[in-house]
């Protein structure tokens, strides 16, 4: 208010109103100066002189910051001074890049078909027996689709799950898997083989 008034007197501002705002932000303006040129020895001094019990309180709470150091300084139990005494910002951690996985039977089968026999004819050819996938894993990328992409072998008979975060690979025979944006269908027997390459690669597994 005293810088209100004496700014009306000089005639800088017009108004009372007027005064009010242009000292208020003198005010805001000083202070900003004042956080970015305190005296820090004069601040590790006075943190010295509290109790370890004190500053340990003090750091977990987050309390207002004064306008000037010096305010803070005669009560640094109620005031925080940036850099000096506020609580530390918890470290924002990326989402966990969690695969989502379903057991699933069908009796029809997915779409995806493997060779189980692959043996000679006595008057020539081979006989190629296929059949369709029935207990199979299903895996939900839903969570993860923006981090991921499918790679294909340079032969063309592997797949491979990417994560694009650690920038690991996990192979699937090309044959076994039936590959959507948003999920991947694979045997369970090769799920489970695969499982613990899965989480080396950064990927959490989740089955439901």
């Amino acid at each position: 208010m005293k810088l209100a008034q004496k700014l009306l007197r000089t005639g800088k501002a017009r108004t009372l109103r007027s005064a009010v705002r242009k000292a208020w932000r003198e005010v805001k303006a000083k202070a900003r100066e004042s956080r970015k040129s305190y005296d820090r020895k004069r601040a590790q001094e006075v943190m010295r002189k509290r109790s370890k019990r004190a500053v340990t309180l003090d750091k977990k709470k987050r309390a207002r910051t004064p306008l000037d150091f010096e305010t803070w300084a005669r009560r640094p139990g109620r005031y925080d001074w940036p850099g000096v005494d506020t609580p530390e910002s918890p470290k924002s951690k990326e989402p966990e890049m969690l695969l989502v996985v379903e057991r699933k039977h069908s009796e029809k089968g997915v779409k995806t078909r493997w060779i189980t026999k692959f043996e000679p004819r006595p008057g020539g050819g081979v006989v190629i027996e296929e059949r369709r996938i029935k207990d199979y894993a299903h895996i939900s990328l839903v969570h993860v689709k923006k981090d991921v992409e499918f790679v294909v072998s340079r032969s063309g008979k592997a797949l491979g799950l990417k994560n694009l975060r650690t920038g690991k690979v996990v192979w699937f025979p090309g044959v076994l898997v039936r590959a959507r944006r948003t999920y991947m269908a694979i045997p369970w027997w090769l799920y489970e083989s695969k499982k613990d390459e899965l989480r080396k690669a950064g990927f959490a597994v989740e089955e439901k």
